[in-house]
């Protein structure tokens, strides 16, 4: 139950469950008690969902924007790196990861490389289904990161001694952004709404975070159920037809005449 809640409709606990996944086969007491504080967590957070919204004014644009980041061998067995990053549509998140990378990050900027990789890969694939389901809109994707080494692997071919080792398949993420495919932007770290899915926040930072990727949260809405937002036309459709876990207040909510409302969870 917890892990599709992570996965569904509840970015904010891909980390722990992340990082308590490891322990599935022999967990211990210690992580047994993790586990309660989730559900405290989650006892206490009930009214949280995604909203979607739109611009009143109409694009012929579909902008994909997402972050990536890493942290760098916090993993204490294998010194393995863990990849976050999150991507909104509408307004709302709409997909996101905390993984465990599968190689040892020699430094931070590789670690980072690796993540922005990922995060490429999964920008492509969102990219393929818009553009399947809205084939009149083009797709812009946009990825935000928040160290300059990185960057700067990503943007510029030219090989050092401390990089030339990465393996040829990370580079995906330098060849998309030659093409023109992919919008590889530097975002201070405070502002990077991936730094939730690679390490254990306090309250303040993680709320923060929270609303950064317009995560629903009672003080920002209207009541605990139900919050305005008016769909550009097709992109409701197309989280509905991917993402079927998600509920709608009005069952009439696709009849846009008559929908005047509806929240997303």
């Amino acid at each position: 139950m917890l892990m599709y809640l992570a996965t569904s409709t509840r970015p904010d606990l891909a980390f722990t469950l992340g990082q308590l996944s490891r322990f599935v086969a022999k967990p211990s007491a210690k992580h047994v008690g993790a586990v309660k504080r989730v559900f405290r967590y989650l006892a206490g957070t009930l009214d949280y969902g995604i909203p979607y919204a739109r611009k009143q004014d109409e694009v012929d644009e579909v902008v994909l924007e997402g972050y990536s980041d890493s942290d760098w061998a916090n993993d204490p067995e294998q010194r393995k790196s863990t990849t976050g990053f999150v991507f909104s549509l509408a307004g709302g998140a709409i997909a996101w990861m905390s993984r465990r990378q599968s190689i040892i990050a020699l430094s931070t900027a590789e670690a980072e490389y690796v993540a922005a990789c990922e995060a490429s890969m999964e920008a492509m694939a969102e990219s393929n289904i818009l553009q399947e389901i809205l084939p009149m809109h083009s797709v812009k994707l946009k990825i935000g990161i928040d160290n300059q080494a990185d960057h700067v692997m990503a943007t510029n071919p030219t090989y050092s001694r401390r990089t030339r080792h990465v393996e040829l398949r990370w580079h995906f993420v330098r060849e998309q952004v030659q093409k023109g495919v992919i919008e590889l932007h530097k975002v201070p770290g405070e502002e990077n709404p991936a730094d939730a899915f690679t390490k254990a926040l306090d309250k303040k930072r993680l709320e923060g975070l929270l609303k950064m990727w317009v995560f629903g949260m009672p003080s920002d809405r209207r009541s605990s159920f139900e919050v305005e937002a008016i769909f550009e036309e097709g992109v409701l459709e197309c989280i509905l037809k991917f993402k079927p876990w998600i509920r709608l207040a009005q069952a009439d909510a696709l009849d846009k005449e008559s929908w005047d409302g509806a929240h997303v969870r």
